[in-house]
């Protein structure tokens, strides 16, 4: 993840850190005034956060990022973002590879080119493997969405 990314990710949770800490004051007889964790984010304050990112978190997402003492620290913070940066980087390399083979640039690539180049160049697939994954790329009229594919 490159240096500028993760210090806007570093900024933003430390932007969130300190919204939720509350100055200690003197609390009205019967009413608890909430104490924030300096340094750590509730799984609700990171839901806020990621919000902010423009994302959705599942609740198994925050119990994934907050599952130290159901508190989330920078540092797992910023784990996930590299990690959910990867993935997505990764992605990108795979439909830009499948793009090579996309002549007209529309998104398809022609099952028998693909048999032939997965069982031909590189690490070749055997006639199983390579019939596998075809069936998996679920073609329609001797083509597959390539951008499809590689999204499930």
């Amino acid at each position: 993840m490159p240096q500028e990314l993760e210090s806007e990710f570093r900024e933003a949770f430390k932007f969130f850190d300190e919204k939720q800490i509350v100055p200690e004051q003197p609390a009205k007889k019967g009413v608890q005034v909430p104490v924030g964790h300096p340094g750590q984010l509730s799984p609700r304050t990171v839901r806020t956060l990621l919000r902010s990112l423009g994302e959705d978190p599942s609740e198994s997402d925050l119990q994934s990022l907050c599952s130290n003492n159901n508190l989330c620290d920078v540092d797992s913070f910023l784990k996930n973002r590299r990690a959910k940066w990867e993935r997505a980087n990764a992605v990108d390399t795979v439909k830009e590879a499948f793009r090579c083979f996309d002549s007209e640039d529309k998104g398809f690539v022609s099952t028998d080119l693909m048999k032939r180049v997965l069982s031909k160049y590189g690490d070749c697939l055997n006639v199983a493997e390579v019939e596998d994954l075809i069936r998996e790329a679920n073609p329609s009229g001797g083509q597959f969405n390539y951008n499809n594919f590689v999204e499930t």
